[in-house]
């Protein structure tokens, strides 16, 4: 079975890299998926994604790293150059012999997601709410990596990981 893996907030530690950007940030204090426009743009920024400059969920990588069939990294990216980044990003990290699919728009990566799901196979990791209702919605295998914005939104037993921030906090 096929696993696709999410890039930002799951694998990556997305929320830990806008500390970076702005010291005020408190990723604990995240109670919606949504983020500031200032905060969002960080995500537009192919410097963001330098290796050695953003951390990995280690869980995640874990979790990836063990998985014993084929995996794919999908991601939302604003234009070309974040999009190479983020190749460059897990080919860096040891994934360069996964697949990499990256959506420049919702409805490119709707489209996609609609024709994978369609295929009936696959495990899906992500910390998204809205994709992760989707998958539930279509039947699909999935996992959730645990942040503040979707905490207590699906079964328990879909809690496979948690986001670096909350490595020293309870359930």
């Amino acid at each position: 079975m096929k696993l696709y893996v999410d890039l930002d907030n799951t694998l990556l530690d997305s929320a830990g890299r806008l500390v970076d950007y702005d010291k005020e940030y408190r990723p604990l204090c995240q109670g919606s998926y949504a983020l500031r426009s200032d905060l969002l743009a960080c995500f537009s920024d192919p410097e963001f994604y330098t290796p050695g400059s953003i951390n990995v969920n280690r869980r995640v990588e874990d979790f990836v790293l063990g998985w014993d069939a084929d995996v794919s990294f999908l991601s939302l990216s604003p234009n070309t150059e974040v999009c190479v980044a983020k190749r460059e990003l897990l080919d860096f990290l040891g994934f360069g012999g996964c697949d990499f699919l990256s959506f420049t728009s919702h409805g490119e990566e709707s489209e996609v997601l609609t024709g994978l799901l369609s295929q009936g196979v696959g495990f899906w990791l992500d910390d998204s709410p809205a994709r992760l209702g989707r998958f539930a919605k279509a039947g699909a295998d999935y996992g959730v990596v645990r942040h503040t914005y979707n905490e207590g939104l699906f079964p328990l037993d879909r809690y496979v990981a948690c986001a670096n921030y909350l490595m020293n906090t309870p359930r």
